[in-house]
């Protein structure tokens, strides 16, 4: 092992960047060997500053590098890409494919980071890390810059970390619905995954350590945490549960996961209280619900923390930050990151109002448009309410087959001005994509599964709007205008030649 001092690299400004990837090549050369045929190469390789032996901070704990956590500090989040916009969401530097938040979103399968071209040199980085240390037990959840499968390595007692006590896996490895490589992560250091509690005031250690699709990987430091002195004395034993959404939305709670929702929130207590909650509560079921029934999105095995719903995170009331029309429902990309990547669900269900055909499910951006075909990844739980189960918890809005054949608009939902809650849901259009599988009855032939062309669709339109309204398009006016101006013409003409005629006739009598 060679190990070079930072500074020692800093003196070649030219080739060394503190904070770029490095690019890797390493040589030996043996008794027979020389520079030009050395015995033996290894690369050349990347690796990227940060990524070996880094220290690990609570994002909450006095002290910790406000720079690094600038995110999680100022948003009680870790704020994503949304991979719709043409924005820069994440202030990262890189936008929509280009984005390792996008690497897996179907529009960017075969572009930006995607690309057969593109090298990825950059190994993945923890941005986040959040602590809670319970008398028997504690919860790690953490962020990374891409998306990565996790674990943890514990190490118990062991303060040089070359014991390995128990490996904790992210649920990414452990459950098959969710995705195995993505940028939030935690783990459960409970009696359940090691198989005993911890003791309380007593000082464990583990290390992190986080690898992309590619192999790359990153290891943290030997650290460590220390567990509450007792219950009593527990700063993250308890809490009140309370997510604040815009009127005309509820929020219920299906604690022992029966299928049963038993606690409404607000119901008891009036609409300011919330549900009484402890560590202990690690899956439970959230439903978020349009009041009329029309609509919900609902979480399951969701894990409820007091820093995962921080009064930043707690309030989803904003205007726009449930998206919900007559054929849409969805979350914008800030909701999605402080609910997702915070209470950490394991599947996600929405449903969508539908009052035709539900056998389809399109994925699309905040405004219905851009839409791809997610049938096959997806789950059709009850095709009656046209409930689907989403692949990977992914979001923005979603639609059915049957919003597909028609353009519609927002409904009221409350939209308007301020005022405490009150939210004003954006304009979706619903034109079928040109990449969809939807399908539209052709209204000539009658023929189910006929499929019509952008093109004829935006006719059709042009045509129903015509005879709803009763107008015509600039050529047919122009037309009845020069018709009307010519049926003038040849009346006045026959006027005239009629009174010369009727002229000439009392004429020739009075002569």
């Amino acid at each position: 092992m060679i190990a070079v001092e930072k500074a020692e690299l800093s003196r070649f400004p030219t080739l060394y960047n503190s904070t770029a990837d490095m690019r890797v090549f390493a040589s030996t050369i043996g008794n027979t060997g020389n520079l030009t045929n050395p015995s033996d190469t290894v690369g050349p390789g990347w690796t990227t500053p940060g990524a070996t032996d880094f220290e690990i901070f609570d994002a909450f704990s006095y002290g910790a590098d406000t720079a690094k956590f600038e995110d999680i500090l100022k948003n009680g989040y870790v704020q994503g890409e949304d991979c719709f916009t043409s924005a820069d969401d994440d202030n990262d530097g890189k936008t929509n494919c280009f984005d390792y938040d996008c690497q897996f979103i179907a529009s960017c399968s075969s572009s930006g980071i995607n690309a057969i071209s593109y090298t990825d040199k950059s190994s993945p980085l923890v941005t986040g890390v959040k602590i809670e240390e319970y008398h028997d037990g504690a919860l790690v959840m953490y962020d990374t810059n891409k998306p990565t499968n996790g674990t943890l390595e514990f190490y118990k007692a062991d303060s040089q970390c070359s014991s390995l006590n128990i490996t904790v896996y992210d649920m990414g490895i452990t459950s098959a619905s969710v995705r195995d490589y993505k940028l939030w992560h935690k783990a459960d250091i409970y009696s359940s995954t090691l198989g005993y509690a911890l003791d309380n005031s007593t000082a464990y250690y583990y290390k992190l350590k986080v690898c992309d699709n590619g192999g790359k990987c990153a290891v943290s430091k030997c650290s460590s945490f220390i567990t509450a002195t007792s219950s009593s004395k527990c700063g993250f034993c308890n809490f009140v549960t309370r997510i604040k959404v815009p009127t005309g939305w509820n929020v219920s709670y299906d604690v022992n996961q029966d299928g049963t929702y038993e606690h409404l929130q607000g119901q008891v207590c009036g609409l300011t209280a919330g549900m009484k909650s402890n560590y202990t509560m690690r899956q439970v079921n959230i439903k978020l619900s349009k009041s009329d029934g029309t609509m919900y999105v609902e979480f399951l095995n969701a894990s409820l923390s007091k820093t995962g719903l921080n009064d930043k995170v707690r309030s989803v009331s904003d205007s726009g930050s449930f998206i919900g029309t007559s054929t849409l429902v969805g979350l914008t990309s800030e909701t999605r990151d402080k609910i997702i990547n915070n209470l950490h669900p394991e599947v996600c269900r929405i449903k969508i109002p539908n009052s035709g055909t539900c056998t389809q499910l399109f994925h699309c951006d905040d405004n219905g448009n851009n839409c791809v075909d997610k049938t096959a990844a997806a789950t059709l739980v009850d095709s009656t309410n046209c409930v689907w189960q989403v692949p990977n918890c992914e979001f923005s809005t979603y639609k059915t087959n049957a919003a597909t054949s028609s353009s519609s608009s927002s409904s009221s939902g409350g939209g308007g001005g301020g005022g405490g809650g009150a939210f004003a849901l954006p304009n979706a259009t619903t034109e079928v994509p040109a990449d969809s599988k939807a399908t539209e009855t052709s209204e000539d032939s009658k023929v189910p599964g006929s499929v019509k062309t952008p093109e004829e669709v935006g006719e059709d339109k042009i045509g129903d709007q015509q005879s709803q309204d009763g107008l015509l398009g600039p050529e047919e006016e122009k037309k009845v205008t020069l018709s009307i101006w010519l049926w003038a013409l040849i009346g006045i003409s026959v006027v005239i030649v009629l009174s010369v005629i009727g002229y000439n006739v009392l004429k020739s009598k009075k002569l």
